[in-house]
């Protein structure tokens, strides 16, 4: 029992240490190689970062926003859809909030779509299905450092619902520099990512462990 505890200690170690160093290479790697004009894509798709209750978006949010409408503005895709959900019950929610900063800046709001229940990457990726193609391409946009757990997130609620779309990144800042009540700036924000992504691997495990045996109530288990 203590060599399996000791094994089980060992990989837990190395897989955070190497998440890491694959997070913050991965943002700079990805910021150097972004293209200055993306292969044309079916849907933009924007995923909230966060709100206060009274539905003010914080700048991180505002600036993925931003990124997202000048990717519109270059003709890369027809169609944008924002992601986020309510900060307290019965509030405002992310998603239309995101969806009238883009309406203000320009954006057709026939051309954007909103979803605005999701509380987590899983729940953005999970909820806004029913406004992504079944094929075809998605630019999903965040911060660089949130890019990788993105894209996986995207990947697997398609392979779930047996969908097969391409996914391209696009960063609107490599860290999170400004926003407010930040309590994790710029380089710390690594740190957090990695904890979340370990804890959003357990979520899926248990989520797809409980669809296996029929659970109820299963994308709570995501938030």
């Amino acid at each position: 029992m203590i060599k399996l505890f000791r094994r089980v200690l060992a990989f837990c170690v190395l897989t955070f240490v190497c998440l890491l160093i694959f997070i913050p290479t991965f943002s700079w790697l990805q910021d150097i190689s972004e293209p200055r004009e993306f292969t044309q894509a079916d849907v933009i798709m924007v995923f909230g970062a966060g709100m206060d209750a009274d539905g003010t978006l914080h700048q991180s949010t505002i600036l993925r926003v931003e990124k997202g409408v000048a990717l519109y503005n270059q003709g890369t895709a027809p169609q944008m859809h924002m992601s986020g959900g309510m900060a307290r019950a019965g509030g405002p929610s992310a998603g239309d909030q995101m969806r009238d900063l883009a309406v203000s800046l320009g954006v057709p709001r026939d051309a954007i779509t909103s979803e605005t229940r999701s509380l987590s990457t899983l729940q953005n990726a999970l909820f806004s299905l029913p406004d992504l193609p079944q094929t075809g391409r998605i630019i999903a946009v965040s911060e660089g450092f949130h890019l990788p757990r993105v894209w996986a997130s995207l990947k697997w609620a398609g392979w779930n619902d047996g969908r097969s779309f391409d996914i391209a990144l696009a960063n609107s800042e490599l860290f999170r520099s400004t926003s407010p009540h930040l309590t994790w700036p710029q380089g710390k924000m690594v740190w957090r990512e990695v904890l979340a992504t370990g804890f959003n691997s357990l979520r899926v495990i248990a989520w797809q462990s409980g669809k296996l045996f029929g659970a109820e109530n299963l994308d709570a288990w995501l938030e």
